[in-house]
């Protein structure tokens, strides 16, 4: 297994990776579209699967404020990033995830 890198987020409307957390967690889970604007806000499902391995493989660098994330259905943790094939993994617990993108509005 390789090192899990930060989570990706793609913009549901123009699908660019320029996205942007414009909130915190206490609050919601909005996102920003640097390109078109859109905002949106992210979610996860749990897909059944784990990476047991996942927590070893967290890179230890703090996420920025502002880094696109979302929280584990499972854990409730923050704490997301990208396994090799794209899915989205939780470093915490080892969930792996289906990121669900709600409330799209257009920029």
């Amino acid at each position: 297994m390789s090192t899990i890198s930060p989570l990706v987020v793609k913009c549901p409307q123009c699908a660019a990776a320029e996205v942007f957390y414009s909130c915190e967690p206490e609050c919601c889970f909005n996102h920003i579209c640097a390109r078109c604007r859109a905002t949106f806000e992210t979610a996860t499902r749990a897909v059944g699967a784990s990476a047991p391995g996942a927590r070893d493989l967290r890179d230890g660098d703090e996420r920025e404020s502002d880094a696109p994330t979302a929280q584990c259905c499972v854990c409730d943790s923050l704490e997301l990033g990208t396994l090799a094939d794209g899915r989205a993994v939780c470093t915490a617990c080892g969930a792996v995830l289906e990121l669900v993108l709600e409330n799209v509005q257009p920029g």
